[in-house]
């Protein structure tokens, strides 16, 4: 058996004797050029994403569901890379580790929006453009009065 970097073990090919050393090369550049395929077209939204932005900028809302859409790919896409781990973890740990995952998954959540309200009522919001006029404006309206 062969352990790859995933930890899974796997077993190896079975080769003949027909079987030369140049079609397992062959086999592996037909792969690694498969790979490059699904990743330019993976990243070909990028350039899309750009060109559609520079010719024709969308409206706030189409904006927004976007920005909301990609937010949740992310996460998403986190969640399976950080959680999938933790289930080939429980084969051998057993049940533990994922409820300990999920308890610290759903602690690290209330922490963060904990700090993002202590941060805003310091005064953070600042930092976002669209609140930092209307709150000037706010705090110039306190100041005179």
């Amino acid at each position: 058996l062969i352990v790859c970097s995933c930890g899974i073990s796997h077993a190896p090919a079975m080769t003949g004797s027909t079987t030369s050393q140049t079609s397992g090369d062959h086999d592996a550049g037909a792969a690694a050029l498969e790979a490059a395929a699904w990743g330019l077209l993976s990243a070909s939204s990028l350039i899309l994403g750009a060109v559609l932005g520079i010719v024709r900028l969308p409206g706030t809302t189409v904006r927004a569901m976007l920005m909301a859409f990609g937010g949740g790919a992310l996460i998403e896409a986190l969640s399976i890379e950080l959680f999938g781990h933790i289930i080939h973890l429980q084969e051998d740990v057993g049940p533990k580790i994922t409820w300990i995952s999920i308890v610290s998954g759903i602690a690290g959540g209330l922490l963060f929006a904990g700090l993002n309200e202590v941060l805003n009522a310091q005064g953070a919001f600042f930092a976002e453009g669209v609140n930092c006029q209307v709150s000037c404006e706010a705090l110039e309206g306190t100041a005179a009065a």
